[in-house]
């Protein structure tokens, strides 16, 4: 069951690309996010700009694995309560 809720996160099994749509708040945070990175990479030098980038590719990588694990444990509850509505 967790590698079916693992592709259907991944977009495998419903393309999400077509379906979500951003709001107004989180293209203001994104521009803001933009803003501040651009001001933060002007500042550094070479070697800083390269730990900035690592260190932004961890919190990704992490980020995105916990917001996968965060679905499946959703779902599969989800699927729980379901079961236990219907007996």
């Amino acid at each position: 069951m967790k590698k079916a809720l693992v592709e259907l996160w991944n977009g495998n099994r419903f393309p999400l690309s077509n379906h979500l749509k951003q709001t107004e708040e989180e293209k203001k945070l994104m521009e803001q996010l933009a803003t501040y990175h651009s001001a933060m990479v002007g500042k550094l030098d070479n070697s800083e700009k390269e730990n900035l980038k690592r260190l932004a590719d961890c919190y990704s990588e992490l980020l995105a694995t916990e917001c996968e694990n965060a679905f499946v444990k959703g779902f599969s509850l989800a699927v729980r309560l379901i079961s236990e509505a219907l007996t």
